[in-house]
């Protein structure tokens, strides 16, 4: 994890901005966080904890991540995987502890949230913007809490992946991949059982011809039968 200073912050928002085509205005935001608040660097592997009575407002922009919580002295509890340019608010208290984990290299700026207003202040017309981040965060962590409704591991697992095709998938010539490398001892911590589950499960779906793994990058080979799978009693 690396930790820069406002010049350094400043230099890197403008590559990322150039690289992603973000607008002028936008730009003149990112710069406000330069200002206020902290660049962070996570590289693959690396996490963040919260455990702090503060919250944040945290944007993401640019990589992949993994957020959870947990009550201290507790597992941690999946709620999201996240990507570049979404936006959340971290309501943290002394009873929760949040952590991020990063699948690949990110770029997270942190904003202490009791400067939101300053922003909004300062730049009226991205109000919307701010709203519009933590709107879509809330509809993931809604999305994702689907994983756990059934109790079957297998139907789980199936959810998870609808869930990587609708946030993660673009097309290619052997189907949907999946942007995404995520082993399987992170689904089984995902979705409450064993590796050996996950392997006994995949291996199915690969003999089905419904996916494709290759280190650690899932290729979704028939989504319409991945998705009426979830109507089928026994897998």
């Amino acid at each position: 994890m690396r930790r820069f200073g406002s010049s350094s912050i400043i230099r890197i928002i403008e590559y990322l901005c150039k690289y992603n085509n973000v607008n002028n205005m936008l730009t003149k935001v990112i710069e406000f966080y330069a200002k206020y608040g902290e660049l962070i660097i996570l590289d693959t592997g690396d996490f963040l904890i919260f455990d702090q009575n503060i919250s944040y407002y945290i944007w993401i922009l640019s990589g992949k991540l993994h957020l959870s919580k947990s009550a201290k002295n507790s597992k941690l509890i999946n709620l999201v995987f996240l990507k570049s340019n979404d936006r959340l608010i971290l309501y943290n208290s002394t009873n929760l502890i949040y952590q991020i984990k990063a699948f690949e290299q990110c770029h997270i700026l942190i904003l202490n949230s009791y400067l939101i207003p300053k922003l909004v202040t300062i730049y009226p017309l991205k109000s919307f913007f701010i709203l519009k981040g933590i709107t879509s965060y809330c509809d993931k962590i809604q999305a994702f809490s689907r994983i756990y409704f059934p109790r079957n591991v297998s139907y789980r697992i199936i959810i998870l992946l609808l869930l990587l095709v609708k946030y993660f998938g673009y097309n290619s010539i052997s189907g949907i991949e999946i942007s995404l490398s995520i082993s399987q001892d992170n689904i089984a911590q995902i979705v409450g059982t064993t590796r050996v589950t996950v392997t006994r499960i995949f291996n199915i779906l690969q003999r089905k011809k419904c996916i494709e793994i290759n280190s650690n990058k899932i290729t979704i080979k028939n989504l319409i039968y991945l998705a009426t799978i979830l109507h089928i009693k026994n897998l």
